[in-house]
């Protein structure tokens, strides 16, 4: 038997509800229903779901539909198949306590280690009791740019950044210092898969000069001189800088292209995760 994908499941629970895909997103804290639309398509296989998208649309979908959706419905989607009844249990409680803490429940000398690595004793970096001070800015889908690379068009996944519009907060990761500026945003798009999927946060430095081989979050003006905002952006990986152009890569599909300077407004840092947790 074919087993459903994620998006036929959600699909299912949005129908149950009698919501509309703007309701959701309203809901759940989205900008619009163009940033949820692909989550209930029946070609969103990703699975297990994000557990911070999970709670986003447990809050927007519990109560609703007739029988009354339960929240942990939809959080049973963000945790692997093959679980046993009781590790699903304890998964879905740590979930309600909070979904966005790591490691919440778990003692750190009962976990797996292999028999090379001596434990130090030092308890395993977690967010649990870190500060909620982490503006989250909304993104959504925009058109997709074209980029000419010796007379091939490319297209490349471009976001656009809700920089005025802070959809949450996020905990702080306990590698990031107090005074440290940095914000969040979730992935759009599947042009960083597999090393971002759609929803992952991403935590960016706007301080802190990138490297090559950085992934960068680069904010992009208008082609237009009369009239140069800030229109959209690129979540992508760095390979070269120059004084004329930015080069970038994305995975889906395989691309590597230039952007001019004169379009590039900023090009942030994104923080990767071993100095989120100080590892």
């Amino acid at each position: 038997m074919t087993q459903k994908t994620t998006g036929e499941l959600l699909s299912e629970f949005r129908e149950r509800s009698g919501l509309t895909l703007s309701e959701i997103a309203r809901r759940a804290g989205y900008r619009g229903p163009s940033s949820v639309q692909m989550m209930f398509s029946p070609d969103y296989t990703v699975h297990p779901l994000n557990a911070t998208i999970a709670e986003r649309l447990a809050y927007a979908l519990q109560g609703e539909g007739n029988p009354p959706i339960h929240s942990d419905e939809i959080f049973a989607l963000a945790r692997p198949r093959n679980w046993t009844t009781i590790q699903a249990a304890n998964w879905v409680r740590g979930q309600q306590e909070d979904a966005t803490l790591l490691f919440a429940g778990d003692d750190p000398e009962s976990l797996p280690v292999s028999n090379e690595v001596e434990i130090s004793g030092r308890p395993l970096p977690t967010l649990r009791g870190q500060p909620k001070d982490i503006p989250v800015f909304g993104t959504a889908l925009a058109a997709d740019l074209d980029f000419d690379e010796n007379g091939d068009v490319a297209p490349v996944e471009q976001t656009l950044f809700e920089m005025g519009d802070i959809i949450t907060f996020a905990r702080r990761p306990p590698g990031i210092p107090a005074d440290a500026k940095v914000y969040a945003l979730y992935v759009s798009g599947s042009s960083m898969e597999p090393r971002y999927r759609p929803g992952d946060p991403l935590f960016v430095d706007p301080r802190k000069p990138p490297s090559i081989g950085d992934d960068v979050v680069v904010q992009l003006v208008s082609s237009n001189p009369d009239d140069p905002q800030i229109v959209a952006g690129l979540i992508k990986t760095l390979v070269k800088r120059t004084g004329s152009h930015l080069e970038l890569e994305q995975y889906r599909p395989e691309i590597r292209f230039r952007v001019p300077m004169e379009r590039v407004a900023h090009i942030h840092r994104v923080i990767p995760p071993n100095e989120l947790f100080g590892i």
